[in-house]
């Protein structure tokens, strides 16, 4: 994936079948990108610290980058290897899409300088001022996603209340 092309709406092929059973797949992948976000914060600190762990710390932001790209494209897309048999097609959920396609793309800059070492102090900075922004969208996307994918036969809601609350332990315990 390119380093400033790394956005929300990178293309991948979406399945031809008109009938998404994926919800519960969606709700859990939505859930996974904020917490996604949340490690790219956390990698990026390590990847702007000097030290013999700077490189390694850097790779793994890039993985984690790269993870984060591809999640949230699917949730865009499809993604059959991901449980999403088809594009997402709810306006609401496009729409959380596409705001955190806003949200998403300052903090790419800044994660992109800090994988290739440049400026690691105004790039940490950089993405310290676009975390909130990019936090906030992915709550309301996973809000989004969980309100349009969740029903009584695909998914209920207390499950996606519960998934929520799993997944924010799950980062306080990391």
């Amino acid at each position: 994936i390119g380093a400033t092309a790394a956005t929300f709406t990178a293309v991948q092929p979406a399945a031809a079948s008109m009938s998404d059973t994926s919800g519960s797949a969606r709700i859990n992948l939505s859930g996974k990108l904020r917490i996604e976000s949340q490690s790219i914060v956390q990698l990026a600190c390590h990847a702007a610290r000097p030290g013999p762990e700077q490189a390694a710390a850097r790779a793994e932001l890039a993985e984690a980058r790269d993870r984060f790209v591809a999640m949230a494209s699917a949730l865009r897309m499809g993604d059959p290897r991901l449980g999403l048999s088809e594009r997402e097609d709810a306006s609401r959920v496009t729409d959380a899409l596409d705001v955190g396609d806003a949200a998403w793309a300052p903090a790419a800059l800044a994660v992109d300088a800090l994988v290739a070492g440049n400026a690691p102090g105004r790039a940490i900075a950089d993405l310290y001022a676009a975390e909130a922004e990019l936090a906030a969208s992915l709550e309301k996307l996973f809000s989004a996603v969980g309100g349009v994918h969740s029903n009584a036969r695909n998914f209920p809601t207390s499950a996606v209340m519960a998934i929520n609350v799993v997944l924010r332990q799950r980062t306080l315990l990391e």
